[in-house]
């Protein structure tokens, strides 16, 4: 969730083994900080093997907006959060919440 409280990296891995014992073939954390998905993605590398991805949030919850995310720096900072995703074994990359079609470019740029 949008402030990484819902579940813990050890109960997504749980529930990654599951979806692959009955036929998933990927598995992507989605809907965390950018900040805070390097361990959910360092879990579901460990406990699966199958591609594994991320989509983050960027920026902040805004009530009245929905989402607030500056581009600049915050698409750049994105990618260099993904390059960690993806040394841990994220093999599938995009965004979720307050992420843009910049961010999306700028992973597409960076190889993904």
């Amino acid at each position: 969730g949008p402030d990484d409280d819902l579940l813990t990296p050890r109960e997504v891995a749980d529930a990654a083994r599951a979806l692959v014992d009955v036929g998933a073939a990927a598995v992507l954390i989605n809907c965390t900080p950018a900040v805070a998905t390097l361990p959910y993605v360092e879990a579901l590398a460990a406990a699966v093997n199958v591609p594994i991805g991320a989509y983050a949030n960027a920026g902040t919850v805004d009530d009245a907006m929905g989402w607030t995310a500056p581009l600049e720096p915050g698409v750049e900072r994105y990618v260099e959060l993904a390059k960690r995703w993806a040394s841990a074994g994220a093999q599938i990359l995009g965004g979720c919440c307050g992420t843009s079609p910049a961010h999306i470019a700028a992973l597409t740029r960076a190889g993904w």
